[in-house]
């Protein structure tokens, strides 16, 4: 059995399509050989003498009648055998498909993974850049807030207060042309540290359960979520921020 598909060009249009139609095409004529084969047409001629209504009057006519419903039923198998390895060509072409396809697929998994790795390690990295700098912009203000202090009771004035330090804010969002790439945190909950004061029915769905406590706790203040990468026990059970991309 075998696929008369033909040969196109990308000229014909979407080849995913135009292959489509063309295996349509091509299993149909196989599946209308079958209809073609002597087995079958000697069944529909026996089917075409067992009529609507037919009644049986004696024995020959009984007999003839068995003799075409063999001839049916064996035609009945040949087509359902053929059906069967017509069937299993879509199947082998899947399976063709999905091998064809599956370096390049697992190559730009893996990229897209490096790239998602690197990009919250970048993220993290001007956190703590941020950090740093807010840290320096605060010892630089308590110097400096010395120094006028200093001064001022040399000439015997009040010290002037230490100024504000404004939080440096860490943008979540990198654009590049028409792509955006954002971070989000969530919390996934990891082991239980402490047995006692773990609820017990988080004990058995702990990760499920206790991370929707969790955030329901977060929304009305009892609790915070730590800082990406680190972890904060609540109810006897470890939470961990983890920090994803999330790319458009």
């Amino acid at each position: 059995m075998s696929l008369e598909i033909g040969s196109w060009t990308a000229a014909d249009g979407p080849s995913a399509l135009v292959t489509q139609d063309r295996l349509v095409a091509a299993v149909t004529r196989v599946a209308k050989r079958s209809l073609e084969s002597p087995k079958v047409k000697a069944a529909l001629a026996a089917a075409e003498s067992i009529p609507l209504g037919i009644v049986l009057s004696n024995e020959d006519a009984t007999a003839g009648v068995v003799d075409n419903l063999r001839t049916i039923i064996d035609a009945e198998k040949a087509l359902a055998a053929d059906l069967q390895d017509i069937l299993r060509i879509p199947k082998a072409m899947e399976a063709a498909a999905r091998q064809a396809m599956q370096k390049t697929q697992a190559e730009l998994t893996s990229a897209k993974l490096r790239g998602n790795d690197a990009r919250v390690a970048w993220q993290q990295e001007v956190r703590r850049r941020a950090a740093a700098a807010e840290a320096k912009a605060r010892e630089d203000a308590r110097k400096a807030t010395e120094a006028a202090a200093v001064a001022a009771l040399e000439m015997g004035e009040d010290a002037p207060p230490e100024p504000e330090v404004a939080p440096i804010v860490v943008p979540r969002t990198i654009t590049a042309g028409k792509a955006s790439s954002g971070t989000t945190v969530r919390i996934q909950a990891t082991e239980i540290v402490d047995d006692a004061a773990c609820p017990k029915a988080w004990k058995t769905i702990v990760r499920a359960l206790a991370e929707g406590y969790f955030r329901q706790a977060e929304t009305l203040g009892t609790v915070k979520r730590a800082a990406p990468g680190e972890s904060v026990v609540w109810c006897g059970v470890r939470f961990v921020s983890v920090e994803s991309v999330v790319n458009r």
